[in-house]
């Protein structure tokens, strides 16, 4: 028989919980007259940090729901089924992980949905409604909320109407449903298709995806989020400074009977890092919480984490090694080209979401110049600009002709040039004879055509041709 899951006495106590609950929402509905979106806000506060799938179905119900219609008798039906949802947990705590038990019971209740008939439910892929193209980002941790700043940065600014929505919308690119997951979550669920795009750390794609072919990076940093996952020993370990201190370590520990125990949160980047560097003798410690307290613990000789400035690890007295930088980490778009390459409307809209992004990130260094030069002519004009071509714009000056009352020869001189190179390029204008100079920071800067799109479609450019294009 298969091992007992770990997560047994934390579901047992959740789903008690809410078994309580339920039977007090039981009461609270039969023979209620209470108003939909009452109902399915009452159930859906039941799940909706426990199931992912049933409180998304209920939250589409609360936005799709009249305000007049009442769903008392359903839900009081769906909810009686639930109060023997202990039971059916209990039946399949062999199974295997929280994540297949948390399937099954999702399957569960998914059947029941159906037969219940509640308006919006499609099978597991819950009905879309509107959206055509879904984005999941990171709905806690270090990611959250400097995603939701970048993404209004890019003029993209997710409308979320209260903290405890699971769903969200971008006024801007009508048709995006944004999703709210965890970190940990975000590349399962690109890559299993229940959305096309995401957002999440480097190192958390590279360590949960499991089909290099179903999704990929679209683009590797988006410029936030940034940290490194690195090997860290004790500081008390003085003759181990280095990667390769740390492999003569590991093989005397080999000599002596023993492997080098290393706690972590990402077993798989670690290990192909380990065998790559030639270390073959060591035992991963899977840990959930904090790690720096391992080695003190004594549970794990050293550690393997993520960190921003290494303070954290100073302060636990735990030392970086020279070499033992496994991944330098940042923000990063994904993508799942098979569910993308299947709709023309969902790729439509990843294009605008990608050239909005990769347009903004390019825009960030340059700055738009702006003068009124005077000049007999605009090759005058631009001659004397060009004399220095470094700071005369991308591809050189564009020159227009200032039509004023005097009719005296002025021209406007536009151009680009890098915020480092800022100042530099004004004194160069105003040595051109340009007067009132204004600058601008750019928001977007679009090339001819996207890098980004181009390698989204690169992979399956027969299937664009089943679909018509755009």
């Amino acid at each position: 028989m298969p091992p007992i899951s770990p997560y047994t006495d934390e579901l047992q106590r959740a789903i008690g919980v809410r078994a309580s609950s339920i039977c007090s929402l039981i009461s609270e509905l039969q023979g209620s007259t209470s108003h939909a979106k009452t109902s399915l806000h009452k159930a859906f506060a039941l799940f909706d940090d426990f199931d992912d799938k049933v409180a998304r179905l209920l939250l589409r119900e609360i936005n799709t729901a009249p305000d007049d219609v009442s769903l008392a008798p359903q839900l009081w039906k769906l909810l009686r089924h639930l109060t023997f949802v202990s039971d059916f947990v209990e039946k399949r705590l062999t199974y295997g992980d929280r994540r297949e038990l948390s399937q099954a019971l999702s399957d569960e209740i998914s059947d029941e949905l159906r037969l219940l008939g509640l308006s919006y439910y499609n099978g597991l892929s819950a009905n879309r409604g509107d959206a055509t193209l879904r984005l999941v980002i990171p709905s806690d941790g270090e990611l959250y909320e400097p995603t939701l700043n970048y993404l209004g940065s890019c003029g993209l600014s997710v409308l979320r109407p209260n903290s405890r929505q699971y769903t969200a919308t971008i006024r801007s690119l009508p048709g995006v449903e944004v999703l709210f997951q965890r970190s940990a979550d975000v590349t399962t669920k690109v890559e299993e298709g229940s959305a096309e795009l995401g957002i999440t750390g480097l190192d958390r794609y590279l360590e949960y995806r499991t089909n290099e072919r179903t999704v990929v990076s679209l683009i590797d940093d988006l410029g936030y989020g940034r940290c490194d996952f690195v090997l860290a020993v004790p500081d008390a370990w003085l003759d181990v400074s280095s990667i390769d201190d740390l492999a003569d370590l590991a093989l005397e520990f080999k000599q002596q009977g023993k492997q080098l125990r290393i706690a972590t949160k990402y077993p798989k980047l670690l290990r192909e890092y380990l065998f790559r560097r030639g270390i073959n003798y060591f035992t991963l410690v899977a840990v959930s919480g904090a790690l720096e307290a391992a080695p003190v613990a004594g549970y794990a000789d050293l550690i393997a984490d993520l960190t921003a400035t290494g303070t954290t690890l100073r302060e636990n007295r735990l030392k970086t090694l020279q070499g033992g930088t496994i991944v330098s980490s940042q923000s990063c778009l994904i993508g799942n080209t098979t569910t993308l390459l299947r709709s023309k409307e969902a790729l439509g809209l990843a294009r605008e979401f990608v050239e909005m992004l990769e347009a903004h990130m390019r825009a960030e260094p340059y700055y738009r110049l702006t003068a009124n030069v005077r000049g007999a002519s605009p090759q005058e004009v631009s001659a004397t600009v060009l004399r220095r071509p470094e700071v005369s714009g991308l591809r050189g000056p564009t020159i227009a002709r200032v039509y004023n009352v005097e009719e005296q020869d002025w021209y406007a001189v536009s151009l680009l040039v890098r915020k480092d190179r800022l100042m530099e390029a004004v004194d160069h204008l105003r040595d051109c004879g340009g007067i009132e100079i204004s600058a601008s920071q750019l928001s977007y800067l679009f090339k001819g055509e996207s890098s980004v799109f181009s390698r989204l479609l690169d992979p399956a450019a027969d299937s664009l041709e089943e679909i018509g294009g755009l």
